[in-house]
């Protein structure tokens, strides 16, 4: 066998191996930062949920109190009276 022939050919073999390694490699890296990306959307939308859902609750309350024409007074402290 002669080794001009030989060597390009483990040359080619090792360098699409590696290749074929460094490709893997990367689109793992890219798939896990997609993840994180998705996971950090879905977090986001879920907290923008709750605010919502609690801005829709405080409307309601306000609404409520509008409508027993509730008024706000404020407590004294240390007055006494209170039990």
């Amino acid at each position: 066998m002669d080794w001009q022939i030989l060597v390009p050919s483990i040359v080619a073999a090792s360098a699409a191996l590696l290749g074929v390694r460094y490709g893997a490699k990367a689109n793992e890296s890219r798939e896990s930062l997609n993840w994180i990306r998705d996971q950090r959307l879905k977090a986001y939308a879920d907290v923008l949920d709750a605010v919502d859902r609690c801005y829709s609750a405080f409307r309601l309350i306000n609404s409520a109190l509008k409508i027993e024409d509730y008024r706000v007074t404020p407590k004294r402290c240390g007055s006494g009276s209170d039990p």
